[in-house]
């Protein structure tokens, strides 16, 4: 069978790359057709073989080989000349449900098969009914093609929980009828996870957003269906209202409306309630200033992007997945963001004041602005805003503790924030113009002076918080 079906693969593999170099089909059409035919075989090759050893001994080789035919160029150019990632990608998502959850074929089988079918309904959709589109992280997307894969997730996930055996039902042993808005809710946020992908990368991220969606799902109850469904009219007012307010880039409004729905599924209404401190308390400090400094980052008092979200609350909504399993995870979102509050309350606010700054690491005087500055007023205020959210997240701790952990939440945000300095000073890329004068951001005849030319401000802010927030973690083993 795994023969057949590799061969099934190879034969159409073959077959429309020989069309779309002969210019018989698009580009994006034969694509897609391969797209079907290999994720398909992927999702229905677990319900046909019994060693799924096997199948990882047969699958590992032939993901190596895709990826050197895609990096090299031989395999699936776009029509803008790009490299089609998605091909190989998809089998390193598949690889890693088979190494995963080899006795768990659901979490292998449904998550190919709404890649298989749903990216391509979006696609065919997107292709050929949409009058406009717009462009997210690269690649170009419409409001009909998320429909698309909206209704045809829908229907997908409804099939398997009627129509499939009961070891495939994506919700075992939970009554259909009450499992109509959750559908509809993992429908809407899948749909937006690929919506988010560009460059073939959706080809990881949506696998990967079904295999947790299904693998961690809450307590379904009728108060879970309703918090659910109120979700969908508020996160449109929330894009609507920051969308007109230029506090977030559409990019960035899709992608906070993902981690507050991932939030919202796997850690409770009331754990948004931090996020929208964080957002609300940013944004309104953020409108102290409307000019921008000379030194600062180029995003500095812009409208914020899908990076700039991702990297203040990822980490917290990859801690709320597991939020349930230990009492601990929810001390560490605490720390994530209170770091991220901090951080960004003292930027700010040091901004606003324009105080005496220093460079932390050459204990030198520096520009207002500069990643790695500090002042007396930003220390203060990202004190203070660490204290904020570890009172508020104190609040909603499930098993109330003593009121240490509100010290201890802050004392780890506020120094996530000074880490985030120590890194922004050493290790971010600082340019110096032909003036003399430094920036975080290159300008015309500037050259770098300092750090990584790769290492921006975002990726300065996703190390510090993924390492103040492992480090709490450590020490909050040896705490009572």
């Amino acid at each position: 069978m795994l023969g057949v079906l590799g061969a099934m693969v190879l034969l159409l593999t073959l077959c429309m790359e020989t069309l779309a170099r002969r210019q018989m089909l698009p580009q994006w059409l034969s694509r897609k057709i391969l797209h079907i035919g290999a994720v398909g075989a992927c999702a229905v090759a677990p319900l046909w073989v019994k060693d799924i050893g096997l199948l990882i001994v047969v699958v590992t080789p032939a993901t190596v080989a895709l990826l050197f035919l895609v990096a090299k160029g031989y395999l699936f150019r776009g029509d803008d000349g790009r490299r089609s990632w998605g091909i190989a990608l998809f089998p390193v998502a598949y690889l890693v449900l088979l190494v995963f959850f080899p006795e768990n074929r659901r979490l292998i089988v449904i998550p190919m098969a709404i890649l298989a079918i749903c990216d391509a309904a979006a696609a065919f959709a997107g292709q050929t009914l949409a009058r406009s589109y717009v462009n997210l992280t690269g690649d170009q997307k419409s409001l009909t093609g998320s429909t698309a894969f909206t209704l045809s997730a829908f229907a997908l996930l409804t099939a398997f929980q009627i129509g499939a055996a009961p070891e495939l039902h994506p919700f075992p042993e939970t009554p259909f009828l009450l499992l109509i808005p959750v559908i509809l809710f993992i429908s809407l946020l899948l749909a937006a996870t690929e919506a988010m992908g560009s460059s073939g990368f959706d080809n990881l991220w949506v696998p990967f957003a079904a295999l947790f969606l299904l693998w961690k799902v809450p307590v379904i109850s009728p108060e879970t269906n309703l918090s659910l469904l109120l979700a969908l009219p508020l996160a449109l007012l929330f894009v609507w209202f920051t969308l007109r307010r230029r506090s977030l880039s559409p990019d960035g409004a899709v992608m906070a409306v993902i981690t507050g729905f991932w939030i919202l599924y796997f850690a409770g209404a009331q754990w948004l309630l931090p996020l929208f401190f964080f957002f609300l308390s940013s944004s309104a400090l953020s409108r102290l200033h409307r000019s921008k400094t000379a030194a600062a980052d180029a995003k500095h008092s812009a409208a914020r992007d899908y990076r700039q979200v991702l990297c203040n609350g990822g980490v917290y909504a990859a801690l709320g997945t597991l939020s349930g399993e230990m009492h601990t995870l929810y001390i560490c979102m605490a720390v994530s963001l209170a770091t991220s509050t901090a951080d960004t309350w003292a930027s700010e606010i040091g901004i606003y004041f324009r105080g005496k700054t220093w460079d932390i690491l050459r204990l030198r005087p520096a520009p207002v602005g500069l990643s790695g500055g500090v002042s007396l007023q930003g220390t203060l205020g990202g004190l203070m805003g660490a204290g904020a959210v570890a009172l508020l997240c104190y609040v909603l701790l499930p098993e109330r503790p003593s009121l240490s952990v509100i010290a201890f939440v802050t004392l780890a945000g506020f120094c996530g924030m000074l880490l985030d300095s120590i890194i922004g000073a050493g290790l971010q890329a600082r340019f110096r113009s032909k003036e003399g004068t430094l920036s975080d951001t290159a300008q015309p005849q500037s050259s770098l002076d300092s750090g990584f030319v790769w290492l921006g401000n975002d990726g300065v802010n996703i190390l510090s918080n993924v390492i103040a927030t492992a480090l709490s973690a450590y020490v909050l083993q040896f705490l009572p």
